[in-house]
């Protein structure tokens, strides 16, 4: 079984442990571990959030697909913006001087699995 922790104050810091629990009458036959899973992706938060005109976004990925990209979307899952994403770890600049005043999504999606979806807001 898989158990991930957050951060209290930065839930975009989190790691996951792989737990393996035994239910036997002998116990010296039951094998029971606890293991760091090293392929843990983050998305990051996009800062300053509320945005203007240009933010950041910082990532890391466990593994990189040819079809990584990052999508935001509006509130009815229309993409907005689509930015390839080419290395497992790194900082995305990006500019929302396009995007209207509202509520956004954003998500970095990997071999076409969300990893994270969070909120973000545009106000000018």
């Amino acid at each position: 079984m898989n158990y991930v922790f957050f951060d209290k104050f930065d839930p975009s810091i989190s790691t996951e442990y792989q737990v393996t629990y035994c239910v036997q009458d002998d116990v010296a036959t039951c094998a029971v571990s606890v293991e760091e899973e090293t392929g843990v992706s983050v998305l990051g938060n996009i800062t300053p959030n509320p945005v203007q005109d240009r933010a950041t976004l910082n990532y890391e990925l466990s593994s990189l697909e040819s079809d990584a990209q990052l999508l935001i979307y509006n509130m009815v899952g229309e993409a907005m913006i689509q930015e390839r994403i080419e290395n497992r770890t790194g900082t995305l600049e990006l500019s929302f001087a396009n995007l209207p005043s509202g509520v956004y999504f954003y998500s970095i999606v990997n071999s076409g699995t969300p990893i994270a979806t969070k909120k973000l807001v545009v106000s000018k």
